[in-house]
């Protein structure tokens, strides 16, 4: 509030300037991460706020602490939508909350955090795939008996089997179990004596996809 007087006919005037209503809180409308030859990103987008002159991309490492790593400004829009790309390190999930700021006398406002994102690195390649048959005569039957070696973070291994040039189709899927316990072996006794097949065993994370041998 500032005030004046006037010394010839003793008047006062009085002026009060009154903060502008606070920003809203802008939403945030995508978030992903990628991890790939060894460089792990992410990326965060989200609608503009009206009367933002610029926006803070805040980030934690723990939920609590956040420490700004970047400014986007309002002309950095494309079509209404912000975004911002980050470098992170692999396997170590991250939350992120995005401040509104204002070069008018507005209170800035900030979004909830987001949910944890973490870039996870893919699977490793899937090893030393081995297969040996020998009949089974009471079955008149051969049995293809595979083995491999162990695919770290793998949640199960997929089977697949082929015969000469056809397709490959799904023999069975083997699930780690909880105790961390990989299947490195399967026995197939229902191959067909005379035939040539083929087997492909893919090693599977759904957070980290599939790798595969044959």
């Amino acid at each position: 509030v500032a005030q004046s007087s006037n010394k010839v006919d003793g008047t006062v005037t009085v002026s009060a300037t009154y903060p502008l209503p606070p920003l809203k809180a802008a939403q945030i409308t995508k978030m992903s991460t990628d991890y790939n030859n060894g460089d792990a990103i992410c990326s965060i987008s989200w609608s503009g706020v009206e009367h933002a002159s610029k926006y803070g991309v805040l980030r934690s490492d723990n939920g609590k602490d956040y420490y700004r790593v970047g400014t986007v400004k309002a002309e950095d829009a494309v079509e209404g939508v912000f975004s911002y790309t980050d470098h992170i390190s692999a396997e170590i999930a991250y939350t992120y909350i995005i401040k509104a700021e204002s070069a008018e006398n507005r209170a800035p406002s900030f979004t909830a955090p987001t949910d944890k994102l973490i870039a996870y690195k893919p699977l490793d390649a899937l090893n030393d795939l081995k297969a040996t048959g020998k009949p089974n005569h009471e079955t008149e039957k051969i049995e293809i008996s595979l083995s491999w070696a162990k695919t770290e973070n793998a949640e199960c291994y997929i089977i697949e089997r082929k015969a000469a040039d056809g397709e490959f189709a799904h023999v069975t899927t083997l699930a780690v179990d909880a105790n961390g316990v990989h299947p490195l072996s399967y026995t197939d006794a229902s191959a067909d004596a005379g035939v040539k097949y083929t087997y492909k065993v893919t090693a599977y994370s759904a957070k980290r996809g599939r790798v595969s041998n044959t």
